[in-house]
């Protein structure tokens, strides 16, 4: 009897160890954030966004065949009644050629939790992706011309789903004085490619100074181009993975204007992210819409 029992002490010595094993294990690997990520939900350095705040900001879902659901990857901005703006490597086949078929994509107006939807939202299938075809996927050539056109299959109903457009710049603007904003889905810690809400995040938008950013990011693995403009970088907010394609937003002389449209970082948080400049690609958006109108 006084066996037994020693080997039952034993045996429940043994489970104690073997759990408090796996408790440092998942501590170590990262996956006890699954639980922080309910309470600390924010873009870097951002918070949750009022809903209806930004009624020009679009979310793009993918169809994801293993799970057989939609889920977003990208942002846009509605730029009329049937247009919207994003980056060419959200919709084109930098991530496999199913990405380049509008059908397998689900465009959400008037979001902003995925999760809750307010009953506001309209959710349409594109009909006509329109990629820039001088984009190149190479940092090495700073990515130019990471700018894209998705247009709906008819005009939306603005007033009825309490939807509004985010006005083109023109060729002057002058952004860098103005109050800007960043918003997105996107991840909301940069080691945490799981961080990522539901809900919009938002962001006070610092430009920085072209020279600044070129001494930053203009090295021999990438490059800042005159069509991008930077934002953010240490100690201030910046987007991320999922982001893409989403606006940076700026007010001027008290309207909002589309400054820039999310492409790339070459580290979320630490470095500025580039955002390709909208008033470099003006005549592009103009004659590729007269066209396809």
């Amino acid at each position: 009897m006084r066996g037994y029992c020693y080997l039952l002490q034993l045996l429940i010595l043994l489970i104690c160890v073997q759990l408090y094993g796996l408790r440092q294990a998942l501590s170590i690997s990262g996956l006890d954030r699954v639980f922080k990520r309910i309470v600390s939900s924010r873009i870097l350095q951002g918070q949750d966004a009022q809903p209806e705040s930004w009624p020009w900001q679009v979310a793009l879902l993918f169809y994801n065949e293993w799970e057989g659901s939609f889920s977003a990857k990208c942002g846009a901005a509605l730029i009329s009644d049937r247009w919207l703006l994003t980056a060419t490597h959200c919709i084109d086949h930098t991530y496999g050629a199913s990405r380049t078929e509008p059908s397998n994509w689900k465009v959400v107006l008037g979001a902003h939790d995925l999760n809750r939807p307010s009953g506001r939202e309209i959710t349409i299938t594109p009909d006509l992706f329109l990629t820039n075809g001088d984009f190149i996927l190479d940092m090495k050539a700073g990515y130019p011309n990471d700018i894209a056109l998705i247009r709906l299959p008819e005009p939306v109903p603005m007033q009825k789903y309490g939807l509004i457009t985010i006005d083109l710049p023109t060729a002057h603007d002058d952004f860098y004085s103005a109050d800007c904003y960043i918003t997105g889905w996107g991840i909301t810690e940069a080691d945490d490619p799981y961080s990522g809400g539901s809900v919009l995040q938002e962001a006070p938008a610092r430009l920085v100074p072209q020279h600044t950013c070129k001494s930053y990011l203009d090295t021999m693995e990438s490059k800042i181009l005159n069509s991008q403009i930077c934002v953010g970088g240490s100690n201030y907010p910046t987007a991320c993975t999922g982001d893409s394609g989403s606006p940076l937003s700026c007010k001027v002389n008290g309207k909002w204007k589309l400054a820039g449209i999310y492409s790339w970082y070459l580290t979320c948080g630490g470095m500025p992210s580039v955002y390709t400049r909208v008033t470099s690609h003006l005549g592009w958006i103009a004659n590729q819409i007269a066209k396809h109108s």
